[in-house]
């Protein structure tokens, strides 16, 4: 085992792998953003995600796709950044 910053541990058999369930972290983040009072930096980053989804080329192994997670968050970034001239869908308007 190695030790890593903040008193976190990580085995030797998970270094200079890609992790699952990339997605999870994602999602735990929209989490943390709505608690802190940042509903909109959530929403623009669940829409993102919804729309990587979609288009399926860019999921990671866990989801039956074949992207690393380096891929999955580099299309959700992209989607982000794209998202600037489109209308965003708001909470209210999903159901």
């Amino acid at each position: 085992m190695r030790h890593l910053r903040g008193g976190a541990w990580i085995g030797t058999r998970y270094r200079r792998k890609e992790h699952r369930e990339s997605d999870r972290v994602v999602r735990s983040a929209l989490l943390m953003l709505r608690h802190i009072g940042e509903p909109e930096a959530a929403l623009k980053i669940r829409n993102a995600l919804e729309k990587v989804y979609r288009t399926r080329d860019r999921l990671t192994r866990d989801v039956a796709g074949k992207a690393g997670t380096s891929e999955f968050a580099d299309a959700v970034i992209e989607e982000m950044q794209s998202t600037g001239a489109e209308q965003p869908a708001t909470e209210s308007s999903r159901s």
